[in-house]
């Protein structure tokens, strides 16, 4: 319990040093971009683009992103309703956030999860755009702070859940 105390007061630390970091708070116009983008049409149209234009890598692509999909959104609802830790501004109330989340709680973060779970299946499937699939996941996460509603904690428990559930899936689709 100490522990889960001392990361919590160590995640809403790092929080506050980059929410309040004069070079990110001129990049909000930019991280509300970027977290739009993370709203879930990249992750509709990416697969579809593979599957007219490279359709040798949709064979293993789309059967993978498919299951890894339901199997994050599985998970992520089930960690975010089950532990539901409060977004920072309820818990701080010393800032606004700067966009409406879609739902009450925290952790995890469902964008930096399903960016990473795309980014990760781009990895695994293809020889294409992997650096910039990671660099947009990581954008996103990013974003996800600098808008105020997520701690960094909640965008590394996405990432982490992002990737791994697509490696494990991974095994089983593909046999990797």
């Amino acid at each position: 319990m100490r522990l889960l105390l001392a990361l919590g007061r160590f995640d809403n630390k790092i929080f506050l040093i980059l929410f309040n970091h004069s070079a990110l708070v001129r990049a909000r116009g930019i991280a509300k971009i970027i977290s739009k983008s993370g709203d879930g049409y990249l992750h509709i149209l990416i697969p579809i683009a593979f599957l007219l234009f490279v359709p040798a890598v949709s064979d293993e692509l789309l059967p993978l992103f498919i299951t890894s999909i339901l199997v994050e959104r599985c998970v992520y609802f089930c960690l975010k309703n089950i532990l539901k830790r409060r977004r920072p501004s309820d818990f701080l109330g010393s800032h606004q956030r700067l966009l409406t989340p879609a739902d009450k709680f925290s952790f995890p973060s469902g964008h930096s999860s399903a960016a990473f779970l795309l980014a990760t299946v781009i990895c695994l499937t293809t020889n294409r755009l992997e650096l910039l699939a990671l660099m947009w996941a990581s954008a996103v996460g990013m974003s996800r702070v600098i808008l105020g509603v997520h701690y960094p904690g909640d965008v590394v428990a996405g990432m982490l859940l992002g990737i791994l559930i697509p490696i494990l899936t991974s095994s089983i689709i593909l046999g990797y």
